[in-house]
């Protein structure tokens, strides 16, 4: 992905790229304006762990953090149940709902601004928006 990043970047100016564990990340606090984390929260099944991440983005972020998640309120979440009841095979993702995400984000320092389903009760595709607790943080 940062290969892919740099590419789409070209000669534009950029500060730089990290790879970097998501739970431990190498930049100060309050060091960005918007932590996005996006097509990575469905596939952690701890509820701990998700916290942790998002403590960590938190910590980092200045203002706001945004994330996409799976909800399980959707057609295509029951739809993936049922195939994998009739059919077989090992659950692929973890969907949480909007609460379950609104509170592991205050737990870690973050209140929930909105939420938006993607052709919302369809698709499992859900985006939220959290913004600091505490901005003095």
């Amino acid at each position: 992905m940062i290969q892919e990043a740099k590419q789409m970047a070209g000669e534009r100016p950029i500060v730089g790229f990290a790879n970097a564990d998501v739970e431990f990340l190498p930049f100060r606090d309050r060091a960005v304006d918007c932590v996005i984390i996006w097509r990575f929260l469905h596939h952690i099944g701890s509820a701990a762990t998700r916290q942790a991440i998002l403590r960590e983005a938190a910590r980092v972020a200045r203002r706001k953090v945004l994330v996409s998640f799976h909800h399980p309120i959707s057609f295509t979440h029951w739809r993936k149940l049922l195939q994998q009841a009739v059919l077989g095979g090992e659950a692929r993702g973890h969907a949480v709902s909007h609460w379950q995400l609104q509170k592991e984000g205050e737990a870690a320092g973050l209140r929930l601004v909105e939420t938006k389903g993607f052709r919302k009760y369809v698709s499992v595709n859900w985006f939220a928006c959290f913004e600091k607790l505490d901005n003095a943080r």
